[in-house]
């Protein structure tokens, strides 16, 4: 108002009645019902979902969301994009440093959808492979990929360790 981009009148109509929603960081306990309220709206929307592995949502819980309700909305969706199975499983969902750094490079002029894809499939192997402590046979078996695959991503495509 003071810089004279919002009526005063207008600001007053409207300033009935106040919420103040804190962040989903300092209401973590509310988490699942969020993340059920979301998947909700993901099936109503056309995705096949059933709901959220105990897993997944365990991982949800460690990340400190800074970009709050968005950002978690669109971890699950992209999640329900990339799941084999009716339920989210943890492997669906981004290590979030990685995650991080894939928004940042998808944001930037240029990238291609090709590069982004391979950024997913890059993120989703470095999931497995986090969630089964390197176990490239458990891994292969968890993305649902043969191990000879798996191994020429991780060595020729993506030089992983």
């Amino acid at each position: 108002m003071k810089e004279g981009k919002f009526r005063e009148d207008l600001y007053y109509r409207l300033n009935i009645v106040r919420l103040n929603i804190p962040p989903i960081r300092e209401r973590m306990g509310d988490l699942p019902d969020i993340v059920d309220e979301i998947t909700n709206r993901l099936r109503q929307s056309g995705f096949n979902i059933r709901g959220i592995t105990h897993p997944a949502l365990t991982k949800l819980m460690k990340y400190s969301w800074p970009g709050n309700v968005r950002e978690l909305q669109n971890v699950l969706e992209r999640a329900a994009n990339l799941k084999t199975g009716d339920y989210i499983d943890a492997a669906d969902i981004p290590a979030f440093n990685d995650f991080t750094e894939e928004k940042a490079l998808s944001h930037q002029v240029g990238s291609t959808y090709k590069e982004k894809m391979q950024l997913t499939e890059k993120d989703m192997i470095i999931s497995a492979l986090r969630e089964t402590k390197g176990n490239k046979t458990k891994a292969s078996k968890l993305l649902g990929i043969s191990r000879p695959w798996l191994y020429t991503k991780i060595k020729k495509k993506y030089g992983l360790e």
